[in-house]
């Protein structure tokens, strides 16, 4: 699944504007999103480090989601600067359909997260291969030495937590990943948030060094945040042209 190979990938890339609400444009939508009063924007054009991990998702992301923004801890934002690798962040992306960043005709959002919840019932699988494929691709095209001195990170089957809750706004799926960097072997919690906003498939993740316990609490993290992001830009969750094959296209 596109969605989740995107999840995992961007954690090789953890090493970031005041927050919010955060402009994004979407298609042919402006979006407000607020990660957060302790969470601010990486911007590429304030800093080489921001703009090297901003590509970095770019070029991995490639040919399946656009990335929208990436967030991390305020107070950690010059540290990251500095080298310091990030242990928290989040990353707002936008899947394609057909090929671009496009509505998916006459689809309510309930219906796609009743959708979404049944695909990922049926293949939580993430194709590891793929994703340190992509983690190496990126590597390769993107000079981070730049960034810092760092060890290749490499990803291992990640223990599958599910659909950890669902609500109006969005699915709440977890997992944990592996990580080997050198010879430290570490655990992130990751968990990834689907939801159709204006008709647009939007997801953002949030990661953090940890287990399930932290995965419980990234949880907690998200619903408010998904919550404003309907709140504000699509309350009355309107959809867009008559219903056709595209949801299909968009999970497949």
């Amino acid at each position: 699944m596109k969605t989740t190979t995107a999840f995992a990938i961007a954690l090789a890339f953890a090493q970031t504007v005041a927050a919010a609400p955060f402009t994004v444009r979407v298609g042919e939508v402006s979006l407000a999103f607020d990660p957060g009063s302790d969470y601010c924007a990486l911007d590429e054009s304030a800093h080489e480090a921001d703009r090297l991990v901003i590509n970095q998702q770019r070029h991995a992301n490639r040919n399946s989601n656009e990335v929208l923004a990436i967030f991390v801890p305020c107070t950690r934002l010059e540290p990251f600067r500095e080298g310091v690798p990030m242990t928290r962040y989040g990353i707002l992306l936008s899947t394609y359909v057909e090929g671009r960043i496009q509505p998916i005709a006459g689809m309510e959002r309930a219906r796609f997260l009743e959708i979404m919840n049944g695909r990922w019932q049926r293949d939580p699988s993430l194709d590891i291969d793929d994703a340190n494929r992509r983690i190496r691709e990126a590597d390769d095209a993107i000079d981070t030495l730049k960034l810092n001195e760092r060890a290749e990170k490499k990803l291992s089957e990640p223990r599958q937590l599910g659909v950890l809750r669902k609500d109006g706004a969005a699915l709440y799926i977890g997992m944990v990943l592996p990580v080997t960097t050198g010879d430290t072997t570490y655990t992130v919690a990751a968990v990834m948030a689907p939801t159709l906003v204006r008709g647009y498939h939007l997801q953002y993740t949030l990661y953090k060094n940890g287990d399930e316990a932290t995965a419980d609490a990234l949880v907690q993290s998200l619903q408010p945040i998904m919550h404003a992001l309907i709140a504000r830009n699509d309350p009355d969750d309107t959809p867009l042209g008559d219903a056709n094959t595209m949801m299909d296209k968009v999970l497949n």
